[in-house]
């Protein structure tokens, strides 16, 4: 009896301590000393247990199969390359709006990504899809006051849909993918990975030996936090472009990233040109995906709106 009461009383007691919870969750990010720290912390863990979680990431690139990705998509009855563009827009623009990390982002445009290759999507549903990848993935990364609500989530799509909807697609997207939202590897995790690196040897037995090392290129004398923003950045548009997505796998984009960023950052700070040739030796398909990096980021008029809002701070008109 007095089990029941006690549970019945916790019960009644959860959205209380839900908010407890959000409120120290929140005062803990006003605490810009604490949030340096927790940094320095993740900097000096990424450092530590590099090498143990670089081989674990690497096995998960080594397992992604996105070979048959766009193929899938195109046979995909009600959706198309240019819907998927137009809704990863959306949720750049929710994503943003919502001020989430970066990294509820990649997962999100990766379980999306992952769900259209496997399942067939009615185009009445894709931004029900969409909102709900992006509530799962806030749910996972970001803390718990940032983390999206139903009724946000219903103000998003202008009340299309209800909350008992979001509840439904959640738990078949989670029965759908097996329960597990992270099976892949995102851009965002191994760019932690490679600009933290401190040496060849923790890179090279996972790979070619002929191939060369990020951490060979890496200059000491540039900022790094400023070559793993640039890095997101390039990330971001890319992940639009479901064609070098789908032919490439995750790690060697975000190595192809870093490269570009890199050489383009020693010579505008230190102006010291390298031939990409040179750079990248016995490596012809590292620079052949650069150049098609180059060609992405060359007309900005292409970019999509909520990546111009995003970073540029241009309203769509």
């Amino acid at each position: 009896m007095n089990n029941n009461n006690t549970t019945a009383s916790n019960i009644v007691n959860l959205p209380y301590l839900a908010y407890v919870r959000r409120m120290v969750s929140a005062k803990k990010s006003e605490n810009v000393n604490l949030v340096r720290r927790e940094l320095r912390s993740h900097h000096n863990s990424m450092t530590e247990y590099s090498i143990d979680h670089f081989h674990h990431l690497f096995n998960l690139n080594a397992a992604q199969d996105k070979s048959n990705n766009l193929s899938n998509f195109e046979l995909q009855p009600q959706i198309n390359t240019k819907m998927r563009a137009l809704i990863f827009d959306f949720i750049m623009y929710s994503h943003t709006r919502l001020n989430l990390c970066t990294a509820t982002l990649f997962l999100t445009f990766d379980i999306l990504d992952r769900y259209a290759s496997k399942f067939i999507v009615k185009s009445g549903n894709y931004q029900l899809l969409a909102l709900t990848t992006l509530w799962l993935a806030s749910k996972y990364w970001d803390a718990k006051h940032r983390v999206v609500n139903l009724t946000t989530l219903c103000q998003l799509c202008c009340n299309q849909y209800s909350k008992q909807n979001f509840r439904d697609m959640e738990l078949h997207i989670l029965k759908s993918l097996n329960w597990d939202l992270f099976q892949t590897t995102t851009y965002d995790s191994l760019i932690d990975m490679l600009l933290f690196m401190k040496n060849n040897d923790m890179e090279n037995p996972f790979e070619d030996q002929d191939r060369f090392a990020v951490s060979s290129i890496l200059n000491s004398n540039l900022n790094i936090n400023e070559i793993k923003l640039g890095a997101i950045i390039i990330c971001e548009l890319l992940s639009f472009d479901i064609k070098i997505t789908s032919t490439y796998d995750t790690y060697t984009l975000t190595k192809a990233v870093i490269t570009l960023l890199t050489l383009s950052m020693n010579y505008q700070y230190f102006d010291k040109f390298e031939n990409l040739n040179d750079v990248c030796t016995n490596d012809q398909e590292m620079v052949k995906i650069i150049n098609k990096l180059l060609q992405i980021c060359a007309f900005d008029t292409n970019f999509p709106s909520s990546f111009k809002f995003k970073h540029f701070n241009m309203k769509k008109k």
